[in-house]
């Protein structure tokens, strides 16, 4: 009886072990390993790891929360989950998709309506965010079809990991699957490219395009998300376009309230790596009304030269969320707006700068779906070239806004088709200039005048600026007296050339002045003997 006692005592004391050890908590982590640093001696065979970001080495690890490496790691944090940039509505609709004409978007339309290049390569825009109802009315023709992939085969056609990756990835659950149970995703990927004139709910600002979608919500899934795009659109421009994906921007409704862009660089050099294969990542700011230079946001104030960064706007045109003069670049409208929602349904009550951010993603892609043949050749000779050029076209385009206290590095509002206008501005720029893509606008309005000196005939470049606009070149001699004059009428993205007979001018230096209707620019030009 004893020892029968003591037996039930030493297998109840083990039970008790036994559980205590299976409620040992666990916490992921995103890892960074220097670049002479092998897994194993940093995580060893007792936890579980798998690489995300290749090109970063990093890993998402699963150990206890006490957890420390004994290896040093260049970055350890935990993969903490994400608050997507959405809010309650705290205003009354005051109709559908008033928000496109806040930003221009129908006189955009007039010229592309997005999806398809000038030479025929299709757009592709990623979404990164919590969900999506893929066999929505309005996007299940509007989404990216992997071309390496064969749908429904249970095989990785691509050899990419991910089997049946045939319209993205749900990094959430690792599997093909989307989650239905938010309808942000939906909402979001619908104000980039819901399908337009189908006679079905509203349109999204490109009618047509191809939506890449990627399921996340902690850091590890964004940052996987990431690589994925990434990768896509190296593979599209290592094999000059035969694999990939020609991703030209990402938007990320989401992100992490009050927490510097330095305590997780690892997403900021995702960013650039992206930007530097020629995507814009394109993010929203928080919701809190506060100035995010000083109270920091992730990703919204990492610095680095792709990044946009957006704030939401009113009815009015004042912010109604974060803020910053030096980490904020434009704000877009983010209230009562009208989207899309699971299970075909829509609504006009969306707000937040989540609905903010995928209108300046939207405006990336229907840029390149414009007929400047200039972009693209430069996408395919220096993609982070094209994608800085698009940049600086979107935030040189802004409307000024005029509603105190609305701070951003820009100090106005998206307007897409003042972006369409700048674009204009570098397509039709002399080659020259293109190569400087964030110097292209800072150009006088007088672009070329060659050869200077002129013997006989004179050649005059001319950047219009407004895409129906008109200008008038008038030549003077050094007393001020005219001697020549013609008119320009704006040709849609083609070069804007004047020539002048200089054969019956006297020897000598004249001046040569463009006005456009609002200002006056000029060079002196020097007249020499045939």
């Amino acid at each position: 009886m004893k020892h029968f006692f003591l037996l039930a005592v030493i297998l109840v004391c083990a039970q008790l072990l036994g559980a205590q050890a299976e409620r040992v908590p666990t916490q992921s982590y995103v890892v960074a390993l220097h670049p002479d640093t092998a897994p194993e001696r940093v995580f060893g065979t007792a936890l579980s790891y798998r690489l995300i970001v290749p090109a970063l080495r990093t890993y998402l690890v699963t150990a206890s929360t006490h957890w420390q490496p004994a290896i040093p790691v260049r970055h350890l944090s935990p993969d903490y989950t994400l608050h997507t940039r959405d809010k309650e509505p705290d205003d009354p609709a005051y109709g559908q998709q008033y928000f496109y004409q806040d930003i221009n978007a129908a006189a955009a339309w007039e010229y592309a309506t997005g999806g398809t290049a000038a030479d025929g390569r299709r757009i592709v825009v990623a979404v990164v965010d919590s969900g999506f109802d893929a066999g929505h009315v309005d996007l299940d023709d509007n989404l990216w079809s992997n071309p390496g992939e064969i749908p429904d085969n249970g095989i990785d056609d691509d050899g990419n990991g991910l089997p049946d990756d045939v319209h993205g990835w749900n990094f959430i659950n690792n599997t093909v699957d989307f989650n239905l149970n938010e309808d942000h995703g939906t909402g979001v990927a619908g104000i980039v490219g819901a399908e337009g004139d189908n006679g079905t709910n509203g349109t999204g600002l490109n009618w047509d395009i191809e939506l890449m979608l990627l399921g996340a919500q902690s850091l590890g899934a964004v940052l996987a998300s990431s690589n994925y795009i990434y990768e896509q659109r190296k593979r599209y421009n290592d094999t000059g376009g035969a694999e990939g994906a020609f991703v030209v921007a990402t938007n990320y409704s989401l992100g992490f309230d009050g927490r510097p862009c330095e305590e997780e660089p690892l997403w900021n050099e995702l960013m650039i790596l992206m930007g530097e294969e020629g995507i814009l990542p394109v993010a929203a700011t928080t919701n809190a009304r506060e100035d995010v230079d000083v109270i920091g946001d992730l990703p919204t104030t990492c610095d680095n030269d792709y990044l946009i960064a957006v704030a939401a706007s009113n009815r009015l045109g004042g912010i109604s969320s974060g803020y910053g003069g030096t980490h904020v670049d434009l704000t877009a409208p983010g209230v009562d707006i009208y989207t899309i929602r699971n299970f075909n349904r829509s609504e006009d009550d969306a707000s937040g700068t989540s609905y903010s951010s995928p209108l300046v993603a939207g405006t990336v892609g229907l840029l390149y779906a414009m007929p400047c043949t200039a972009l693209l050749e430069l996408a395919d000779e220096d993609p982070a070239a094209a994608a800085l050029a698009v940049r600086q076209a979107i935030l040189s385009g802004v409307s000024p806004s005029t509603v105190p206290g609305s701070e951003t590095v820009t100090g106005g509002g998206l307007d897409v088709y003042g972006a369409l206008e700048a674009l204009h501005d570098f397509c039709v720029s002399p080659a020259a200039l293109r190569t400087r893509p964030l110097a292209y606008l800072e150009r006088p309005e007088v672009l070329l005048a060659y050869p200077n000196p002129v013997a006989h005939q004179l050649t005059v470049e001319v950047g219009t600026r407004a895409l129906n606009g008109s200008a008038v070149v008038r030549i003077y001699d050094a007393l001020g007296r005219p001697v020549a004059e013609q008119a320009l009428e704006s040709t849609l993205f083609a070069p804007q050339r004047l020539q002048f007979d200089t054969e019956s001018w006297a020897a000598g230096t004249f001046f040569l002045t463009v006005w456009n209707g609002r200002t006056t620019t000029g060079l002196s030009v020097v007249k020499i003997a045939p």
